[in-house]
């Protein structure tokens, strides 16, 4: 069963804050294994050269933390999540950490599936807005 099921979600709730530190070594790891050999990821002379503030993240990396904030928002199994869209707006730089955040936007039923829409974001510490998303739930 999920941690959150179906019926207890209503149009408007919020999700609760949750914060990833995206450091250097995490993302090497993952640029390595993905190939994503840009400079902008691994040098900070170039990523400044580039008008960057130090090496950044990989916008695969923050789609992957939104599919991993549902599953710690929605708990393991009794889901499957059918769609996350992602906009990059402002680049998250490495070993600073960040804040995901959400809410539900629509609950519905669509040719029997139980759907479930949700609005993500990720802020720096700051406050600035660096990334929107967009998600949808179908739960079994």
């Amino acid at each position: 069963m999920p941690t959150i099921t179906y019926d207890a979600i209503t149009e408007g709730d919020a999700l609760p804050a949750y914060e990833r530190m995206p450091t250097r070594l995490k993302i090497l790891q993952f640029i390595g294994a993905g190939w994503l050999w840009g400079p902008q990821f691994v040098d900070p002379e170039a990523a400044k050269n580039m008008g960057l503030p130090a090496p950044i993240i990989p916008g695969a990396v923050k789609q992957a933390y939104f599919m991993q904030y549902m599953d710690h928002w929605l708990g393991k199994g009794g889901w499957t999540l059918r769609r996350v869209q992602v906009s990059h707006r402002r680049p998250d730089v490495q070993d600073v950490l960040m804040t995901l955040s959400g809410a539900v936007t629509k609950k519905y039923e669509k040719d029997g599936a139980k759907l479930v829409d949700v609005e993500l974001e990720i802020h720096n510490p700051a406050g600035d807005r660096t990334t929107r998303g967009s998600a949808t739930v179908e739960f079994d």
